[in-house]
């Protein structure tokens, strides 16, 4: 494992990737989130809907990384809206499993095509070998932080 060198914590990858997320949210929380009354946790549930299909409230956490009442505010708020269909679990009646009505993927659809555009801006003039090395390198982080030694 890698030594942290204790440099100052501002010149972390830490804190680096704290304002980095920072910044690519400001403008879905300035912009597109108001434009489509959509909040980004909400749209964090969309994204791993489409991409996993029927999701308990606790798989959707997981994947999002986001806390479980975050979750289940942000799954109420969706359904409420007509964007995602719910039914329970017939494992666990305690669960919900939650699935995108068309509705939902209609507004999945149009945020996606901002999210792209903001994926290609913060991409800027990295080559596509410091991009994939850059999703490596994160997916090696996110594992580790999801199941530390």
């Amino acid at each position: 494992m890698a030594q942290v060198p204790e440099d100052a914590f501002i010149d972390s990858p830490t804190f680096k990737l704290l304002v980095a997320a920072s910044l690519l949210a400001r403008p879905f929380m300035e912009t597109i989130g108001p434009t489509h009354a959509l909040s980004l946790p909400e749209w964090r549930a969309l994204v791993v809907l489409d991409a996993k299909g029927a999701l308990s409230n606790i798989a959707v956490a997981e994947l999002t990384g986001l806390d479980t009442m975050t979750v289940s505010r942000a799954l109420d708020r969706l359904h409420r809206n007509g964007r995602v269909d719910r039914i329970r679990d017939p494992l666990d009646k305690r669960h919900w499993i939650n699935r995108m009505t068309s509705t939902g993927r209609s507004t999945y659809r149009a945020v996606l095509k901002q999210a792209r555009e903001r994926q290609q801006d913060m991409a800027g003039d990295l080559t596509a070998s410091e991009l994939q090395s850059l999703g490596s390198t994160l997916d090696r982080i996110l594992a580790q932080l999801r199941n530390p030694a």
